[in-house]
């Protein structure tokens, strides 16, 4: 994956030893992230940082097709794609399997269900916009917020 824009998104290292990376979204409220990979997929599986106590925000993530010889860039931005949400609040008092104020990391697949539509699976590259949003509805985190963790994006195929 290749980071086209990163506004209010910085790459971050630590971590125990610190030789951990993620993205990391830091601007608040409709910071985005667009990467760009050379190869599309059925699915994507999105490991992010969870925690039941930290201000976590929701993001939406939008998957287009980009680059192709089959689908022009003008006539993929002009087509409604459809949006993926991602919280990454563990609801209740913890995360499963730890204990109290200990966070860990989810996989999220997307879509949750089913495949991407048939001009992205068979784009020659894919573009996947990040974007931090408001939640449409209550939370059961214990603090609202705008922080996210993203770890990895990998690309399935079937």
């Amino acid at each position: 994956l290749e980071p086209i824009s990163s506004e209010g998104w910085v790459l971050a290292t630590g971590g125990a030893g610190g030789n951990k990376t993620w993205y990391s979204a830091t601007g608040g409220l409709d910071s985005t992230l667009i990467l760009r990979s050379s190869t599309s997929a059925h699915f994507l599986v999105m490991l992010v940082y969870t925690h039941p106590d930290l201000p976590l925000g929701r993001v939406r993530v939008t998957v287009s097709p980009v680059g192709d010889n089959k689908h022009s860039s003008s006539a993929a931005g002009d087509k409604k794609r459809p949006d993926f949400f991602l919280d990454p609040c563990c609801e209740g008092a913890f995360c499963p399997g730890t204990g109290p104020n200990r966070g860990i990391y989810k996989e999220f697949r997307v879509p949750e269900e089913g495949y991407f539509s048939d001009e992205i699976v068979t784009a020659d590259q894919i573009e996947i916009s990040v974007v931090v949003t408001k939640r449409d509805q209550e939370t059961k985190c214990s603090k609202e917020g705008t922080d996210f963790s993203l770890v990895s994006i990998v690309g399935m195929s079937v």
